[in-house]
């Protein structure tokens, strides 16, 4: 309760003297981008439902906001607003048939979907404040990468040495690849924090894209590469991964003479990948530390005896709950359903025992698709491709380090939603996730008159 406390009311201070001296959306910026450094595992409950510092902090932000006397507001939906309002109405839809309508339904859906996308519109509403919060971003992003680097190297967790710790004990504590103690930070497992380090991977990443050739520029650039360092002291498959979206999309969009390079590399990786299926599946296997064939559990799936893996129940999943997927029809089971671990759904008499073994849905489009129906799960992978292309669009009008900004800040939201087929969104990825989303909403004219 002590480290609730001090981390709200260090942050709403903060709030209160940005606001002050400068302006009410930079203010809100800049606490939404620092709150993410405060672990999820810091939380009270108030009225039944849980809430960390990340929420409360933006709550205040925007309740504040609103009696500003230089509150702005930007009115003018996009095709990304319409996305996400339709994406809130499904939800209320679903459980409202599913679970019946409680006064506690419209406080979970703002607090879920709502609180960070306003933010990130309030937030980033022109390229000037952008800027400003740049410098905060970097901050956050370098503290990331070192306490990441800690972590492996030490098996020391600063984070739970501040917080107290982690509260969630089904994830085991040593959780060694490699010969590194994979980094979990603020978040509840380490391939959370690794998609949480990508999504403010772009601020650090700006710091190379200028043409200064100051001592201050070259050793920001240095100390930059603490970024990608972090990602990879997680030893998480899908997040190292995603760092691979960084250089190949700026290069995809900036360079125009790489795009037939990258046409015929992609139709070359398919072919190969499929011709070297099971060459390959064993590569991702020791890239994660196991190795495929002999060394894992077996278990039933659609009544064949297979190999339970990290990297195999992954693609169970889809065998597991096609069926339940199936029969989620429009509006899905509702959220009650999908809540915690293994989730209650109908699946076929022959998934029964298959649950047993594979019980977390470690991929957010089919979790989705069972908790809203077939409309949620296409609708959220909508937003988050529209996300994408509405910040790597932004570049064209931008200058200078904007334009890498803006492109890298699409590839973040790209390799978060590709690490969602590996693994469902919980609070730590979804809420600066959604913040990212929010900001896209950002007025063009600003670059216009960059």
């Amino acid at each position: 309760m002590t480290s609730w406390l001090f981390s709200f009311s260090s942050l709403t201070l903060l709030w209160l003297f940005i606001a002050r001296f400068s302006s009410p959306n930079l203010a809100v910026g800049v606490v939404v981008l620092l709150s993410a450094a405060v672990p999820t595992w810091c939380k009270i409950e108030l009225l039944g439902m849980p809430l960390d510092v990340r929420v409360a902090a933006t709550l205040f932000a925007l309740g504040a906001y609103l009696f500003h006397p230089k509150a702005s507001y930007p009115l003018k939906l996009g095709w990304i607003d319409v996305t996400m309002l339709f994406l809130i109405m499904l939800n209320l839809v679903s459980d409202t048939l599913n679970d019946g309508f409680s006064w506690k339904l419209p406080l979970r859906i703002y607090g879920e979907w709502c609180v960070p996308y306003l933010a990130g519109r309030l937030a980033f509403q022109d390229l000037r404040t952008m800027r400003a919060i740049a410098p905060f971003g970097i901050a956050v992003a370098l503290l990331f990468g070192v306490m990441a680097l800690v972590e492996a190297l030490t098996s020391v967790r600063p984070w739970e040495l501040l917080y107290g710790p982690r509260l969630d004990d089904r994830i085991p504590r040593n959780l060694p690849r490699f010969g590194l103690q994979r980094a979990w930070g603020c978040c509840g497992h380490p391939i959370y924090f690794g998609m949480l380090q990508l999504l403010y991977l772009p601020w650090l990443l700006r710091c190379w894209h200028t043409r200064e050739r100051s001592i201050k520029d070259y050793l920001l650039r240095l100390v930059s590469l603490i970024g990608p360092v972090g990602v990879i002291s997680t030893v998480s498959r899908a997040p190292v991964i995603g760092l691979l979206f960084f250089p190949t999309t700026w290069t995809f969009i900036s360079i125009r003479s790489s795009r037939i390079i990258f046409a015929i590399a992609l139709v070359g990786a398919i072919v190969v990948g499929i011709g070297g299926k099971d060459y390959w599946l064993k590569a991702l296997h020791r890239f994660g530390g196991e190795r495929l064939g002999g060394s894992g559990k077996l278990i039933v799936v659609d009544g064949k005896q297979v190999e339970k893996t990290s990297a195999m129940t992954r693609l169970y999943l889809l065998q597991v709950y096609r069926r339940a997927a199936h029969r989620a029809g429009l509006f899905g089971f509702g959220t009650q359903s999908v809540t915690g671990f293994p989730i209650r759904v109908p699946v076929g008499a022959e998934d029964s025992s298959a649950l047993k073994n594979v019980w977390a849905i470690d991929n957010e489009y089919l979790l989705l698709t069972l908790r809203f129906g077939w409309l949620g799960g296409l609708t959220f992978a909508l937003a988050l491709g529209l996300a994408a292309y509405s910040w790597v669009s932004r570049s064209r009008l931008a200058k200078g380090r904007d334009i890498a900004t803006c492109i890298y800040f699409g590839a973040a939201i790209m390799a978060v939603g590709f690490g969602l087929l590996t693994v469902w969104m919980p609070h730590d990825i979804g809420f600066p996730l959604l913040v990212l989303m929010g900001a896209t909403s950002m007025d063009h004219t600003s670059f216009e008159r960059n």
